[in-house]
């Protein structure tokens, strides 16, 4: 199961959830793909701390 499977299974148990996909692999076509799948956020690997806050709390700013 790949993280975005594993966010939709998390999502039929809480509709409310939010998530942010943390990848080594991804592309802008693929950032796209997963907000246009019900993710709030993307970060790429190797990101920093202040990254990995800042795409937390864009997450939660969308979500409100």
């Amino acid at each position: 199961m790949d993280g975005l499977e594993t966010f939709h299974a998390l999502r039929d148990i809480n509709p409310g959830i939010i998530g942010v996909l943390i990848t080594g692999h991804g592309t802008i076509d693929m950032a796209i793909q997963a907000m246009d799948r019900g993710l709030s956020g993307f970060v790429r690997k190797p990101f920093t701390p202040r990254e990995l806050a800042r795409a937390a709390k864009d997450a939660f700013a969308r979500s409100a």
